[in-house]
């Protein structure tokens, strides 16, 4: 639920209150509020974001990515995270990405590549706002997002921010790659056959031509054949991967995962904690019973997130950091 008002004085802007559940139980805290604002990619997309900012002012951030088509107004209740990191003095940016939509079908003519400028707009409006200290929070899709922008940040991102760290959340190899872990040998198979024709009717110049395909029970997606191949491709034809760029995270990175992910298999997760042969710390932290989301769990991701803050990016000059 977002409740819109205005700010007095000076020029006013929009904030939004951020609740937490659609109707509050009595006496309970109200959620942190959260200014709507908005920054331009490289490539002119403009894209709207929250920022939630703790009482004193910081130049911490954490920056969070959304899976799925990349709304940060998705079903994924963050609030608790937002309140729980401005209550440890960290700014929380939301953000949307340039597919931001209700549904998969968002990403009908998606190309995986430009989340790159996604991210690094992101990164650079948290830099106008003084937060120039960051950690990046990845889930789901939005795990490939910021391995993609973290294997490329030297050419994507401003100078004088600093990167602190990565958390990654119900993170996914990569689309492919994950349902790969769910699917019986003849589901891979006929998985691989519709990517054939996709790959034809690319060759054919007819990239943008829609087609649909069951990906997970109740999901049927509908993407231009560009957009199966450069977000739902093979590892050797798509960069939407997080394990295909997992030795370029340089800095410490969390990995949470729920036990009970049915969307993204905990072996996801297994898989890249192994992978991340530079990181200088790893941590792969489970919590039980969580589903792809967390629901439920809202305030357990927050409260690994924080201690896991408060050990390993706590000071703004600490180390290790790698510089963006």
């Amino acid at each position: 639920m977002y409740a819109i008002r205005r700010r007095s004085g000076g020029v006013a802007r929009l904030l939004l209150v951020a609740a937490a559940f659609v109707a509050l139980e009595p006496g309970a805290a109200a959620a942190p509020l959260a200014e709507l604002v908005s920054a331009r990619t490289s490539d002119d997309v403009l894209l709207h974001g929250l920022l939630y900012s703790p009482p004193t002012r910081s130049s911490r951030v954490v920056i969070h990515i959304p899976g799925g088509p990349g709304s940060f107004y998705s079903v994924q209740d963050m609030a608790p995270m937002a309140e729980a990191l401005n209550h440890a003095g960290w700014h929380f940016l939301s953000m949307n990405c340039r597919t931001a939509g209700s549904g998969f079908e968002a990403l009908a003519h998606a190309r995986f590549e430009d989340y790159r400028e996604d991210v690094a707009a992101a990164v650079e409006l948290a830099r106008r706002h003084g937060l120039t200290n960051v950690v990046l929070l990845g889930h789901s899709l939005g795990t490939a997002r910021v391995a993609y922008y973290v294997a490329g940040r030297a050419d994507a991102a401003p100078s004088g921010v600093r990167l602190l760290g990565v958390v990654l959340g119900g993170s996914i190899l990569s689309p492919y790659l994950e349902a790969q872990l769910r699917w019986s040998p003849d589901e891979r198979a006929q998985y691989d056959a519709f990517l054939a024709r996709q790959r034809e009717r690319v060759a054919a110049g007819q990239g943008r031509e829609l087609d649909a395909y069951p990906w997970a029970p109740g999901r049927r997606i509908e993407l231009s054949a560009a957009s199966w191949i450069s977000v739902f491709g093979s590892p050797s034809e798509s960069n939407a991967s997080t394990i295909k760029f997992a030795a370029a995270f340089d800095v410490p990175v969390l990995l949470v995962h729920g036990t009970a992910d049915h969307t993204a298999l905990p072996d996801n997760a297994r898989q890249l904690y192994a992978a991340l042969s530079q990181s200088p710390s790893r941590e792969l932290v489970w919590i039980d019973g969580g589903d792809h989301l967390f629901r439920g769990h809202e305030a357990d991701f927050a409260r690994i997130v924080v201690e896991w803050l408060r050990r390993v990016a706590t000071s703004a000059t600490g180390k290790p950091a790698a510089t963006l």
